[in-house]
């Protein structure tokens, strides 16, 4: 603190300084700040204005929540005060009061999949586990592409979200989104982003599909369209749009892969874990592909907690999601999402993906506008 600063002791007379004194630089709180205008002017903070859904969000960073401590085990009448505080009534009676109410949900965002229905199977288990352990509502929130989760947290359209791989790095570097944990499919919670091409084939390596047509997941995924990028690149080979004869947008992995495997185009950019499913699901298209070229593995969707999520519920979600195997609920809803369990998860599990856009800093700088 500058030894020229003056030291106030109630918010009053912070209020009553700024009205007084021309050119006096302070802060107090968003209530008192904006019953001040127009007499004192409210600035802005990295160009975001403090108004009460800037300060929910995140996007005005200067802020500091309430916090209320009491025994590990508190006595009935400040537990049922604690009840209290979650109610509406009570984030009713916080607006009054000039503070900005807490997230009265979790939002959590999902990926673009098959359908709504299949998604709504998928993670409703989850949903209801999460809510039945946070107490409060947790609500499943589709997006619309795999790129959009930096606009998601940053406007507050979510809260969390199941994010591939390239998104949670951008959002992890816009934002400062954290991932928490990854699901374990069967032993599988990390894949490769690999250029199929038919095994009957004459194509023996990436050179011999110059001029060829390519078909990727339309998105800017790691797997679809950030290895083919660095796989290209790295050999000195250009761009796909301009070493391909077409690089086409096929909308999913699963659609490049079709795409592919119906003579359309001569090669697909998708994920390994959706060719083993199709697989799975239908034998009879073992052996029809066969791997060009991979990237290193890298973590499968992980759950990711966006600036709204405070670092205790942060805390809190991890354990519970570490821990669902545990509980017959939990057991219930992974087997739903179809996976074993959540395993820990950190930023340095993207090593290989960093690698790759570093590679690509100047292809990619459009995704990094903030920092």
């Amino acid at each position: 603190m500058s030894p020229g600063a003056t030291v106030l002791e109630a918010p009053q007379d912070m209020s009553h300084a700024l009205r007084m004194y021309p050119g006096a630089l302070g802060y107090t709180s968003l209530r008192d700040a904006l019953e001040l205008e127009p007499d004192v002017r409210v600035l802005r903070l990295d160009g975001v204005y403090p108004d009460p859904e800037a300060v929910r969000t995140g996007r005005y960073r200067l802020a500091r929540p309430v916090i209320f401590a009491v025994r590990a085990e508190p006595l009935s009448t400040p537990r049922r005060f604690l009840d209290f505080l979650k109610t509406q009534a009570a984030q009713e009676v916080a607006d009054t009061r000039g503070l900005v109410p807490v997230r009265r949900e979790l939002r959590v965002g999902v990926p673009p999949m098959r359908n709504i229905v299949a998604l709504e199977t998928k993670y409703g288990g989850l949903a209801r586990f999460l809510q039945s352990r946070l107490g409060l509502p947790v609500d499943l929130v589709h997006q619309a592409s795999y790129t959009d989760l930096t606009e998601a947290f940053r406007t507050g359209q979510v809260d969390a979200a199941f994010a591939g791989s390239f998104a949670y790095l951008v959002a992890h570097v816009e934002t400062g989104a954290e991932v928490l944990a990854r699901p374990d499919y069967g032993g599988i919670s990390r894949y490769r982003g690999v250029i199929y091409v038919r095994a009957d084939s004459p194509f023996r390596s990436l050179e011999d599909l110059k001029g060829r047509r390519v078909a990727h997941s339309g998105q800017t995924t790691t797997a679809g369209q950030i290895f083919p990028m660095y796989a290209l690149k790295r050999r000195g080979l250009g761009t796909p749009e301009t070493f391909f004869a077409a690089f086409e947008d096929a909308g999913s992995h699963e659609a490049a892969l079709r795409r592919l495997l119906g003579g359309e185009v001569d090669a697909a950019a998708a994920k390994d874990l959706v060719w083993r499913e199709m697989v799975r699901e239908d034998p009879s298209l073992e052996g029809r592909l066969r791997e060009l070229a991979a990237s290193e593995p890298v973590p499968s969707n992980g759950f990711v907690a966006g600036p709204t999520v405070s670092p205790s519920l942060r805390r809190q979600i991890r354990t519970l999601l570490l821990s669902m195997h545990e509980s017959p609920q939990g057991k219930k809803a992974l087997i739903d999402l179809g996976a074993d369990r959540f395993l820990p998860t950190a930023d340095e599990d993207y090593a290989a993906l960093y690698e790759m856009v570093q590679a690509l800093s100047a292809e990619l700088a459009g995704y990094f506008q903030y920092r």
